[in-house]
């Protein structure tokens, strides 16, 4: 388990009809990306259905203009603590070592 983000495509309220809406909007992403996981739980005082695990926010943002023009429009990236499998494309990107900006000094260079 890593920080990174998810895709929110629900967040409403702790009754029994805020969990059936959370459950149907997962089950319409699921049919709609059925590649990605699927994460409906209640998180006191809510119910939340989120989508994915990506390590950056440029990955994820990518796929919430695909949900978006997929018809959920108040779906938003969040951060949070995301599950990585080590056969998955972002468990590769984690693996990547992070460029690394080097400055020259005119006193180093001397």
């Amino acid at each position: 388990k890593v920080q990174g983000y998810r895709i929110q495509l629900f967040a409403g309220g702790n009754t029994r009809a805020d969990r059936q809406q959370a459950e149907a909007i997962g089950r319409k992403a699921k049919r709609m990306f059925p590649n990605e996981p699927i994460y409906t739980h209640f998180y006191s005082p809510r119910w939340i259905c989120r989508m994915g695990n990506y390590v950056s926010q440029e990955k994820a943002s990518a796929v919430l203009r695909r949900v978006k023009a997929a018809g959920i429009k108040g779906a938003s990236i969040v951060k949070g603590t995301i599950t990585i499998r080590r056969d998955s494309e972002e468990y590769e990107e984690l693996l990547k070592p992070k460029e690394k900006k080097q400055t020259e000094t005119a006193e180093g260079d001397n």
